[in-house]
Parts: structure tokens; sequence; C-alpha cells
């Protein structure tokens, strides 16, 4: 301590008691040898312990270990037929055997959930549909044109869920508001979308229909199965908005095709066998799944590049979204099932 002029004239000294904080850090050491010990020790009971943010759980029980993740996963009654029945859905909680599957399973949930919250704009979306979408909607795979709409307010809900779901209230109370709000408006783009690639279809069947070349039937069936591959009840919400966008694309690369064919048939031929033995390798690998387990995003992306493929053998004018190739299909392919089986 210093006087006015700057001189020491005294001095002074804090001191803490850290007793209590030691022997609360001594308790806690304690308390956590002691529950190590159980759970080394425990064989007739099993213990649940999760992490800070609920993400993951793991079950105890005696040597065993075993982590799951929990996830909302919907839950789809079936109306007679295979088509799921729509607002019926509900969704429930599972517990998944690792962080992607619950991922995939939450977003999957979430946009159900929303689904089933949010108001139908079904009613004012076909009111105010343009005359040459009605017209063209008529021409649908679903059955009804209120069949079609609901499954493009689906796939509008996918555009507008992030990539990562919320898992807490007010993650997904916050998403809430900002899908009702823009619902109505993204609706509208992917009902442009689909008037697209209905209009195409259509096209296509009439082509299809006039054609009666005995040497191009395998390539006529081969359009046909991939048109019905691509366009077939529920196909809005099922393909995504992602790519919803490069559907038109691949119908249009149907049509193109199609056109070529009388002056290009061996050439067809070469790569319609390609494509086959690619696709027949990618449904080699979803049998090899384990049953009821969920397609993997790297595998899906498989999908979608044999689809690019396509368009680069027989319309490569309309060029592709990115570059694409057998041999890279087949690395994709070979790196998805590692990952699956990792």
């Amino acid at each position: 301590i210093r006087d006015g002029h700057g001189h020491v004239v005294g001095a002074s000294k804090v001191a803490r008691d850290v007793t209590e904080r030691r022997r609360a850090e001594a308790a806690l050491r304690e308390r956590e040898e002691r529950l190590q010990l159980f759970l080394e020790n425990a064989t007739d009971y099993a213990v649940i312990i999760s992490d800070p943010d609920d993400r993951a759980v793991e079950w105890l029980g005696g040597a065993e270990r075993i982590t799951g993740w929990p996830a909302l996963v919907p839950e789809r009654p079936r109306a007679a037929g295979s088509r799921p029945a729509g607002r019926e859905a509900t969704v429930a909680v599972r517990i998944l055997s690792s962080a992607a599957e619950q991922r995939a399973a939450q977003r999957r949930g979430v946009i159900t959930l929303l689904q089933l919250r949010i108001p139908s704009p079904e009613r004012y979306v076909l009111e105010h549909l343009n005359n040459r979408e009605k017209l063209v909607f008529t021409q649908n795979p679903h059955g009804s044109v209120t069949e079609l709409i609901a499954d493009c307010t689906v796939a509008a809900i996918d555009k507008l869920t992030p990539p990562e779901p919320p898992f807490t209230q007010a993650e997904f109370d916050a998403l809430h508001e900002h899908v009702r709000a823009e619902l109505i408006d993204t609706v509208f783009q992917v009902t442009a979308l689909v008037e697209q690639v209905l209009s195409g279809a259509a096209r296509i069947r009439k082509q299809l229909k006039r054609s009666s070349s005995l040497a191009a039937v395998n390539s006529l069936n081969d359009v046909k199965a991939q048109l019905e591959h691509l366009v077939h009840p529920g196909f809005v919400a099922a393909t995504g908005y992602d790519q919803l966008q490069h559907l038109p694309r691949y119908v249009r690369a149907m049509e193109v095709r199609l056109e070529k064919l009388a002056g290009h048939l061996q050439r067809d031929t070469v790569g319609m066998l390609a494509v086959q033995k690619l696709e027949d390798d990618y449904d080699a690998a979803l049998d090899a799944l384990p049953t009821h387990a969920p397609v993997p995003d790297e595998l899906r992306r498989v999908a979608w590049m044999i689809e690019e493929l396509r368009v680069s053998l027989f319309a490569q004018e309309l060029g592709t979204a990115h570059t694409v190739s057998e041999k890279r299909i087949r690395k994709a392919l070979k790196d998805a099932l590692g990952a699956a089986r990792a």
C-alpha cells in the first residue's frame, strides 16, 4: 500500500479457502469411479446414457455396449394398393444404427410432421393453376389432380427443409414458421417443373405408340421402362426438389433419342447395353443392403449419375449436370457400397 507520495506504508494479502472446491472435486471423482465400476460389472441390469444434445444414446448391459441414434421416422399406413395414405401418415421415434441414418430419417420425419401440421394449400393451388397446367395435370399417373398436387406439396416442403434437420422444439418451430410462410409460392415452383415433365411424358408416349419398327423394339422398350421409372405415382416427392429440377432434361433426352433412333440404331444399342449393365449392377447393390435398411444417399446419387449418362450417350447436345462416364459411375458405386458396409 502506497501513500500520496508513492512510499510504501503497508501490505495486504488475499487468501481463498479452496477446501470446499477440493472436496467437491474429490466427490465427483469418487462418483465417476463408482459409476465406471458399476458399468463394468453390471450383468443383470442395463443403463441408458444420452449425450448432452440427446442425439445419441448408449445402452450398457454388463460387457455389452450398444450405441443408437434416435430419430423421427415416417410411418405411412397403406391404403388399397401401394401408395401412401397421404395425411394419414404419422411419425414415430426409432433408434437407428448410425448418425447418417439418423440424419436422413430425421429429415424425412420432419417433412412428414410439417405436412401434417401445416394447412394444406392444395385447394388454393388447384384453383390458381394456369390453363395449360390444368390440362396437362389431368394426364398424371397419380389417379387425380388432387393427389398430384399433394405430391407437389411434399416436394415443396422438401425444398424448404435444410439438409441438417431440426432436433429441438425451438428449431422445429422456427422451420415450421418458415415453411408455412413460403409454402404456396414454392408449390407453384414445383408445379411448373412437373408441367414440363408431364408434357414431355405425354409426347413420348405418343411417339412410342406410333413406332412400329421391329429392329428398334429393344430401344423402344428401354425408353418406355425409363419413363415408367421416372414418372410414376408419387414421383414428385420421391424424386425430391433437387433432382426434380433435372427431370425435364431427362425427359427431353428421351425425346431426342427417339428422334435420332432410325438413323443411329447400332450406336443406340451399344449405349443402351452399357447403361443396362450399370443398372443391373446398381440393382445388385440395392439387393445387397440389409432388409428394410434405407438406401444410403451415396447410392441414390449413383442412380442419378446413370440418368446423366443416358443424356450424355443419347442427347449429348442437352448437356449434363456434371462430368459423367461409365468409369466414374463404377467408382461411385464401389465407394457407396464400401461406405454402406462400413
